[in-house]
């Protein structure tokens, strides 16, 4: 599966709303969890970042114990 930068970022805001919805957490309850501002995790939610560092991507993972795959995916993940 080929995707470009842009189109992996807005699947994952996409889908880190669609996790924290279904799991009934609070932007600032994950954004502690990932060491990240909450403005930082809206704007990562929001599509508004250009790049995602390598940590938060595995902080990502293991929170929701997800692939990388699933995460970039267009549709949200299966639980």
């Amino acid at each position: 599966m080929a995707i470009d930068l842009e189109t992996a970022l807005n699947n994952i805001a996409s889908n880190l709303k669609y996790l924290r919805a279904k799991h009934n957490y609070t932007q600032l309850e994950i954004s502690h969890y990932l060491e990240l501002e909450r403005k930082a995790y809206q704007n990562l939610e929001a599509g508004k970042v250009k790049y995602l560092r390598l940590t938060t991507i595995i902080k990502i993972l293991n929170f929701y114990n997800i692939t990388f795959e699933k995460l970039i995916d267009d549709k949200p993940p299966k639980f």
